[in-house]
């Protein structure tokens, strides 16, 4: 077990000293999801050449980045930047984003929409964090970049009290003259103008448009399959400021959290939505004009959240009970290997016949290669137990045990007793093996998704085999999941 003393990093390690230093976890993502789309300025739009490169950079599916620079190449007497961001209502989803382009592709046939104008479009679309903290999602700074690269950016002492203006530190150089070898990455310091304090409103960037706030929001799409996570670049204050004030409403009804699956649902949707936006024009009047801002919804009845922690408690407390009148045995979890082993390497019925999911008991065993019924994408059953000799029927842990005195008195049969438990730990484990989902995994993803009391609640329990009976037809994707939660979300 962990020291209670020992450092944690936020992905569940502990923190050990590393030569790589001690920095801050930062995600790395597999791909952008935009969200608006640029434009030629009205300079642009009088030059062939200009709107010629955007129609076809647009149509070949390139980032606006690298439209931007061919037409910088094919025009090079243009004064500033022949593109300008336009707000619009739907998400921009471009191959050239992603490190595999396939994985818009995914995205777009998914979750694209046509709202009658004859053109798909990404209005909205479902996400799940792989952490609680707000800056692990939601990661936002000051930036004002010089030269190409960043100059400026903001930060905060250690305590959170003040946010200082940051820059790297100049390069050292050695009595020859030469710039040192710099280890582990250029160093950084405090500004020294404004002896280092970040004050946006005597800030020369800030003030003249250099330096502006930069944001993204880190997350992972269901059904998607990549293991990196995605993520959706934005300098917006308000879009951002609206997904953190939903985060924290859900992390207060459900203890602090609002990773992974809420109620084993996919309870967060991206979406946009038009609103009033005030902001002080250059005269210091207060004038509002309306823009489409990312917001997060919440497709869930949030009764639930607040009602599930309850529910949990009360068939602990009944357990509990049960077992301090000794009226059950003490009930395990049950999601140790050697316990999944046992249960995965053999499941035996009194009468010694091998159970397969969906497959008759008394059926013969397919040859190995060969899926029996000869459906493409049917899974194939490996590692068969060999056939049947005589020899003792393997027991539950239960049934081996030694066998109690009588008692005078005839206990009254508890709710979920460890026999109770041991078996549904059995029907999710043969259920798992029957879509070809590894069933030691899926034990561990359980227990780590609905705490270690979930199978020896009869609720948990059916919620497991639920979710194994809705992935049937899917079972690669329950797959992807649980090495992301085991692996990543930890």
């Amino acid at each position: 077990m962990t020291s209670a003393l020992m450092k944690i990093d936020p992905a569940g390690l502990p923190a050990l000293p590393s030569v790589l230093g001690d920095k801050r976890y930062s995600c790395q993502t597999g791909g952008k999801v935009r969200p608006g789309i640029k434009v030629l300025t009205k300079a642009a739009q009088k030059i062939e050449a200009a709107r010629r490169l955007y129609d076809e950079g647009v149509e070949a599916g390139q980032s606006f980045d690298d439209i931007e620079a061919r037409i910088r190449a094919a025009v090079p007497n243009l004064d500033r930047s022949p593109l300008t961001p336009r707000n619009v209502p739907y998400f921009t989803v471009r191959g050239s984003d992603f490190a595999m382009p396939e994985i818009a592709r995914q995205i777009m046939s998914k979750y694209a929409e046509d709202r009658g104008d004859g053109i798909l479009r990404l209005y909205r679309f479902p996400v799940v964090f792989a952490s609680d903290s707000l800056l692990d999602v939601m990661p936002h700074k000051l930036e004002a970049y010089g030269s190409g690269s960043i100059k400026f950016w903001s930060d905060f002492s250690a305590d959170g009290s003040e946010r200082y203006c940051m820059t790297f530190a100049p390069v050292r150089k050695a009595s020859s003259g030469r710039a040192i070898r710099v280890f582990g990455g250029r160093k950084h310091q405090l500004r020294e103008a404004n002896e280092g304090r970040c004050d946006p409103e005597n800030c020369p960037e800030y003030q003249n448009r250099q330096c502006n706030v930069k944001g993204r929001i880190i997350f992972y799409i269901p059904g998607i399959t990549r293991v990196a996570p995605l993520e959706l670049p934005t300098n917006s204050l308000y879009g951002l400021d609206a997904v953190r004030e939903t985060l924290r409403q859900i992390a207060a009804m459900r203890g602090g959290r609002f990773s992974g699956f809420l109620q084993g649902q996919e309870a967060f949707w991206l979406t946009k939505k038009l609103a009033e936006v005030p902001h002080i024009d250059e005269e210091g009047r207060a004038v509002r004009v309306e823009q489409w801002i990312i917001g997060l919804e919440v497709m869930i009845d949030p009764t639930r959240l607040l009602g599930a922690p309850q529910e949990q408690i009360l068939a602990d407390g009944e357990r509990a009970a049960s077992i301090l009148t000794g009226n059950a045995e003490r009930i395990d979890d049950r999601t140790d290997p050697s316990f999944v082993a046992e249960k995965t390497a053999a499941l035996v019925t009194d009468d010694d016949a091998v159970l397969s999911e969906g497959r008759d008991a008394t059926a013969p065993v397919p040859p190995d290669g060969d899926d029996g019924d000869g459906d493409v994408g049917a899974p194939i059953e490996r590692d068969v137990p060999a056939p049947y000799t005589q020899q003792a029927p393997v027991r539950t842990p239960q049934q081996a045990a030694p066998t109690r005195p009588a008692s005078t008195a005839s206990p009254r049969p508890p709710n979920g007793t460890a026999t109770q438990a041991t078996d549904g730990v059995a029907a999710v484990t043969a259920q798992a093996q029957g879509i070809g989902v590894d069933a030691g995994k899926y034990i561990q993803f359980a227990g780590k998704r609905w705490g270690p009391g979930w199978s020896k609640n009869p609720n948990g329990l059916k919620r497991a085999c639920e979710e194994l009976e809705s992935y049937r037809g899917d079972p690669a994707a329950l797959t992807e999941r649980i090495d992301a939660e085991l692996n990543v979300f930890s």
